[in-house]
């Protein structure tokens, strides 16, 4: 049995009051291009061609960002700006990255997930 190392991508995401943002960025190999979605949390669904699930629901989601991962130290990121409404307390966004590079083909990330408090 032979072991291997692969990189993959990781969603880091951070949490906000109303009013305030919710912030996440995708750290990937440089040159990899980058497509981070937000949604609402999901059973783990399926996508032909990709290892992991995605956590996010499947009617349920935007594209945020796409970019091109310039360098290790500039993930790329995204941001939504919460209304100041005290009704959104409790609400769960979750993030995903899907990302394409000459090395490691496509993948996606971890889920990333955003707490608004």
């Amino acid at each position: 049995i032979q072991s291997q190392a692969v990189w993959m991508p990781a969603v880091h995401a951070a949490g906000g009051t109303a009013g305030g943002s919710l912030d996440a960025s995708v750290t990937t190999r440089v040159g990899d291009l980058v497509i981070l979605v937000v949604g609402l949390r999901g059973a783990p669904t399926v996508v032909p061609g990709l290892v992991d699930d995605f956590w996010v629901a499947p009617s349920l989601y935007s594209f945020h960002t796409i970019a091109v991962q310039t360098s290790t130290l500039n993930p790329v990121a995204g941001s939504i700006s919460v209304p100041a409404a005290p009704s959104f307390a409790g609400l769960q966004l979750v993030w995903h990255a899907v990302t394409s590079g000459p090395v490691t083909g496509f993948q996606n990330s971890n889920p990333g997930i955003s707490l608004i408090h």
